[in-house]
């Protein structure tokens, strides 16, 4: 009788476990996503245990089948839909999914195309990946890629350079050069390095911000920090020197050599090779300097040359004026068409030629010296013999 009541409490129990669509097990409510819900502190769920032969034996294994192989390579098994796979390699040796054991170091490593077999490997070997801490190398390693795609660097997550084979553009340094830039055949190396170039080609920048907001500007040169910083669509420009053509957004065909050179110049065709050389420029185009300081107050003037150590310093709006020699200068501003040669010459008046200072006692001449005053009847000529003229 007692056997019959535990049969129907017994039948109870499941049917009514049953009709939640679940079963529990030691668990009056077992879990809504869990068909059958164990629970236990003491015991543990044994699947079919068989050996290899047993397995291999079974016909149309179902996808997710599990059991438990008791020979060979002992362990947990299931059929993935087309092969038994095993939940657990051996320890230490290749097997499929994640082998157990490993040591310090080692990595795994893709053995083949199928079943996602991997192995413990460490750094030195062959299949390994690139070691943390330096790396034996051979004759025919390397650090790139093997496709047709660019190789990216970042530091800290963020942009830091690329070597880009469809482009021909190459860049080294924390933001520097836009990558999604349009342009071609650029090269950026420093922080901040045409950071913002979109269409622009044949720019090269070195240092740091040099050439940074240049969007469609092209073959531009800057060497140095924040060299042409500001240039925007300023094409052809070279600039070599911290803060060379600083100011320079537009102007084209500018050339400047030398810390400061061409500071604030924003017109064309300049050219200054020396520290603060037409560093005061703002408009004034086609003036040339060559020496420290060499045109530095000179803001609109144009066509000037002034060669030597501070030549033209008080030059600022005068035009078509040439000194060359140290210290040359002018008297007054706002001079044309002036002259003076010679260390610390000056030249004090429009359409005048100076050449050498106070202090110069002679003046030779080898073969005649012709004054022409414009072809007037004035013009007279000094021939080589001494004391005579005519």
């Amino acid at each position: 009788m007692k056997k019959i009541v535990t049969l129907i409490l017994a039948a109870f129990l499941i049917n009514a476990a049953m009709a939640q669509n679940n079963v529990g097990i030691n668990n009056p409510t077992p879990h809504a996503s869990a068909a059958l819900d164990v629970t236990s502190t003491t015991q543990g769920i044994l699947v079919p245990r068989m050996t290899a032969a047993q397995r291999a034996a079974i016909a149309l294994p179902a996808n997710g089948l599990l059991v438990y192989q008791t020979d060979a390579t002992a362990g947990f098994y299931f059929y993935n839909g087309t092969a038994w796979a095993s939940l657990n390699g051996a320890n230490g040796t290749n097997g499929q999914g994640v082998p157990t054991g490993g040591t310090a170091n080692q990595v795994l490593a893709k053995i083949d195309g199928t079943n996602y077999n991997t192995q413990w490997v460490t750094p030195a070997t062959s299949a390994a990946g690139w070691g943390l801490t330096g790396n034996a190398v051979t004759t025919n390693d390397f650090l790139g890629t093997t496709n047709a795609q660019p190789l990216s660097l970042k530091v800290n997550n963020q942009w830091a350079g690329q070597i880009n084979n469809t482009t021909s553009n190459t860049s080294y340094g924390l933001s520097a050069y836009n990558a999604t830039s349009t342009g071609t055949n650029n090269t950026a190396v420093g922080t901040g390095v045409l950071a913002y170039n979109t269409t622009g080609n044949e720019n090269t920048a070195f240092g740091s911000g040099s050439l940074l907001v240049n969007t469609s500007g092209q073959g531009n040169t800057a060497n140095g920090r924040q060299a042409l910083i500001n240039n925007t669509t300023g094409n052809f420009n070279t600039a070599m020197g911290t803060k060379a053509l600083y100011s320079n957004s537009t102007g084209f065909n500018n050339t400047a050599v030398g810390l400061n050179a061409l500071l604030n110049s924003t017109s064309n065709f300049n050219t200054a090779i020396g520290t603060s050389s037409l560093s005061a420029n703002t408009t004034g185009f086609g003036n040339t300097a060559s020496g420290y300081n060499a045109l530095q107050a000179n803001t609109t003037g144009t066509n000037n040359i002034a060669v030597g150590f501070s030549t033209l310093t008080t030059n600022i709006t005068g035009s078509f004026i040439t000194a060359i020699g140290n210290a040359s200068n002018v008297s007054v501003d706002n001079l044309t068409n002036a002259t003076v040669i010679g260390n610390g010459a000056i030249v004090d008046a429009s359409n005048k030629v100076r050449i050498g200072n106070n202090a110069v006692t002679a003046f030779d001449v080898a073969g005649q010296l012709k004054v022409n005053a414009n072809g007037t009847s004035t013009d007279f000529t000094l021939p080589a013999t001494r004391g005579t003229s005519n």
